[in-house]
């Protein structure tokens, strides 16, 4: 007969906080359960559900690659009006942890209602060990989900990326564009950005075009295309030292470094210039990084 050690939160993004609560369930000893939900809790009651920090696909992906035996995510409907005991009390008899564990702001039943101190005590009645992590600081705050999707919005993207202790993107199939690129010497790679994800601020960023486990420096726009103007967000991709077709497949894109604004154009001419300005600031980078990374 299995212990569980239950680790208790949505994780959305896996985030250097999420980590700590996570790693103290995976090193416990015991089999390690991630009881979770697909979208933020928050979110879903908000009606703000395109903002997410990573798909449910990719986060069980990431969290079984991390060594969960199981990952559960919740239906949220069918326990948001459950009351904080009655909600425990359907976690006990669900997974029957030995361990549970959760960071220092879990919040769990009916409107947010239960927190920590009914954590405690009803761990102590069911005898259940409690393992509460305390917040991973990022310069003076506490890292969150929340604070990592404002910094993507504003384009922030190395503070958004050093909570998260990685990089923030994501996968999606490469489409046909207008092809456009190719006639002005940047041939672009054309993907639909994800609706369900939150948005990084429209413009030019520094990125890394991953595909069939390789990885190619880019430049990428994301947004509208003012000068072009679009009806949804793509991200337009310009890998360096690399020009095979690629129609069809589903690659990742990483936003490693904000560049600039998105922006209108007057002509084509100032387009080119703009984007030759933008590679020549991916090749300078190139040159300053050390040599067994190049």
């Amino acid at each position: 007969m299995y212990e569980y050690a239950v680790a208790l939160g949505t994780f959305d993004g896996l985030h250097l906080g999420h980590r700590k609560v996570l790693k103290k369930a995976l090193d416990s000893g015991k089999r390690a359960v991630a009881v979770t939900f697909s979208v933020p809790p928050r979110q879903l009651l908000n009606g703000q559900t395109g903002r997410q920090l990573m798909l449910a696909e990719e986060k069980e992906k990431r969290l079984t690659q991390m060594g969960f035996s199981e990952v559960r995510s919740l239906d949220f409907e069918a326990v948001r009006d459950m009351p904080p005991v009655e909600f425990l009390s359907f976690l006990e008899t669900t997974y029957h942890p030995s361990l549970l564990c959760c960071g220092f702001n879990y919040r769990f039943g009916a409107g947010g209602a239960g927190g920590l101190a009914d954590l405690r005590v009803f761990c102590q009645k069911a005898d259940i060990e409690l393992s509460v992590s305390e917040p991973v600081l990022y310069g003076d705050k506490p890292i969150s989900s929340t604070e990592i999707r404002t910094c993507i919005a504003r384009g922030d993207i190395g503070a958004a990326n050093a909570m998260l202790g990685g990089s923030f993107g994501f996968r999606a199939e490469i489409i046909h564009g207008d092809e456009r690129g190719r006639t002005i010497g940047f041939p672009t790679v054309n993907q639909l950005y994800p609706a369900e994800l939150v948005a990084p601020r429209f413009g030019v960023y520094r990125t890394k075009f991953w595909l069939d486990g390789a990885c190619y420096d880019a430049i990428t726009n994301i947004g509208i295309r003012p000068t072009y103007r679009l009806d949804h967000p793509m991200a337009e991709t310009y890998i360096l030292d690399f020009s095979h077709m690629l129609y069809g497949r589903v690659a990742r894109v990483t936003f490693e470094e904000f560049y600039r604004p998105e922006i209108q154009f007057r002509g084509i001419e100032e387009l080119q210039k703009t984007i030759a300005q933008n590679v020549a600031q991916v090749r300078a980078w190139q040159e300053r990084q050390p040599s067994d990374r190049k």
